[in-house]
């Protein structure tokens, strides 16, 4: 099961989507709450930069036995990433991918609980 949520390409939406992703994170993983939370503002705080003023922000989280796959896609311009965007999510996420065409980007990153480092 897919859960969905479209938000204005506002600041404001990026608040929505963290408790959006929290309530999915919460019914599925709870371990993951935090960390789902913060990287859907991470992320939601590029998109909403990209997104023109009037445009609409499309999320997609799937929870599945390892974590939640989330899908983030906004209608921004066609840009190069910047390395330092991703430098505080890329410790969170297990896997990250990126592709943008003219009519936008999709940003897909999968979020699973952090392993425990040997002693």
């Amino acid at each position: 099961m897919s859960y969905e949520q479209s938000l204005p390409g506002t600041l404001a939406s990026i608040r929505g989507a963290q408790e959006w992703i929290r309530s999915v994170a919460s019914a599925s993983h709870p371990d993951l709450v935090k960390d789902a939370g913060e990287v859907v503002g991470e992320l939601m705080a590029i998109a909403v930069r990209r997104t023109p003023k009037d445009g609409t922000i499309h999320l997609k989280a799937t929870p599945s036995d390892k974590g939640l796959q989330v899908e983030i896609k906004d209608p921004g311009r066609l840009s190069e990433p910047d390395g330092t965007e991703w430098a505080s999510v890329s410790t969170l996420v297990w896997s990250a991918r990126c592709s943008g065409t003219s009519t936008g980007h999709l940003t897909e990153v999968e979020i699973r609980a952090r392993q425990a480092t040997p002693a």
